[in-house]
């Protein structure tokens, strides 16, 4: 069986360099955890841009793949059709990503904090590891949308 090449690997290629990374990204995606791996290599591929560090681009990617998968995990929209907004702006000293949902809100300081390792499940140490693997995070609601965002210096 011949193996298919993976679209998403971006391996021994350099990123573009011809790109303008002042103006914001925005990706949308459906609401379906299949997605949030794209979200993941947009992130990844930007942060390249940047130069940033192997183990810096993973903390990022770590971060955004869990704020995706909450979004997308609680997302709702009245008319059966719910999206997951990601906007990533790249600034010189300072990548934000926000990640915005129809979820109608939540209380993040319930369940910010790593879970003591024997009571560890399958779930709920997503927003813990945000808090880890970013500089800051922060949690809102606006416009009726609830939103994660997240900083991580550059230098």
């Amino acid at each position: 069986m011949e193996a298919t090449e993976d679209p998403f690997q971006i391996s021994g290629s350099s990123p573009p360099t011809d790109v303008d990374c002042s103006v914001p990204i925005q990706v949308r995606i459906p609401a379906s955890t299949e997605y949030v791996r794209v979200v993941r290599e947009v992130v990844d591929c930007l942060c390249r841009l940047k130069s940033l560090s192997e183990d810096a681009r993973a903390s990022v990617k770590l971060a955004v793949g869990e704020a995706v998968n909450n979004a997308v995990n609680y997302a709702r929209n009245d008319a059966g059709v719910s999206t997951v907004d990601v906007t990533i702006s790249l600034g010189e000293d300072v990548l934000e990503v926000e990640v915005a949902n129809d979820s109608g809100g939540f209380s993040p300081h319930a369940s910010s904090k790593m879970p003591d390792a024997e009571l560890l499940a399958e779930r709920g140490r997503g927003l813990a590891l945000m808090n880890i693997m970013m500089d800051e995070v922060e949690y809102f609601v606006r416009d009726g949308r609830t939103i994660a965002r997240m900083r991580k210096r550059l230098n």
